[in-house]
């Protein structure tokens, strides 16, 4: 990630990325109709996020979906079935492209303004730890940690007044209380739940679906 942003900042790449500066991005249009408010914008990005939620649910019910979960649980047991290995990994980085092309598409447009400091080492930590909380390997878990990770975002935001009345320590712990909170929950899932919030959302349905009789 370093060396990407040290070219897009560098010659030759800086005269197309904007270098520190960056791009300025003008608001989207769509057969006539400019998306100039974050709220038009918002229900474009849902629309994108369902659909590529049914894409990313139905692929895994075909046979590529089923080699790459196969690749990923053991690349000796799929190779030895006969699945290329190299091949399914390289569809696979292709799709993942394919998806945060998109969101950045749409991630342009709301912020305006894109510039290095906008994709730095702490976007991609937080992101990596919305999916250890919700569950790597699913599209539920994903979907989960984003939520679970922002809702406790949104409570530090709130109960941070809260905290700066505590003598000497209390204005350093509102400013960080995010961080904190995040480390302490990623820590927590790690140790207790490293499958994250999917597999006790799996568990949880199959106790229920064979109730009385769970065990």
């Amino acid at each position: 990630q370093h060396v990407i942003i040290w070219c897009i900042t560098h010659p030759p790449f800086s005269k197309w990325s904007g270098g520190f500066d960056g791009i300025t991005i003008s608001a989207p249009t769509f057969w006539g109709f400019a998306f100039h408010s974050h709220t038009s914008w918002f229900y474009v990005s849902v629309i994108f996020m369902w659909a590529l939620i049914f894409f990313a649910k139905n692929i895994g019910r075909t046979k590529p979906g089923r080699n790459f979960v196969a690749v990923r649980d053991s690349d000796l047991a799929a190779e030895v079935l006969g699945i290329n290995i190299f091949y399914y990994k390289l569809i696979a980085f292709f799709l993942s492209g394919v998806f945060a092309g998109i969101a950045g598409s749409l991630f342009a447009p709301y912020i305006v303004r894109i510039a290095p400091e906008n994709f730095g080492m702490d976007k991609s930590i937080w992101y990596l730890g919305m999916l250890i909380v919700g569950g790597s390997g699913s599209v539920v878990g994903a979907i989960a940690g984003v939520i679970f990770i922002r809702l406790l975002l949104e409570l530090t935001v709130i109960f941070g007044p809260t905290i700066q009345v505590i003598p000497v320590v209390g204005s350093y712990l509102a400013n960080y209380l995010g961080g904190i909170v995040f480390g302490t929950v990623v820590i927590m899932f790690l140790i207790f739940e490293p499958r994250g919030i999917n597999h006790r959302w799996t568990i949880f349905k199959s106790s229920y679906r064979l109730h009385p009789f769970s065990y």
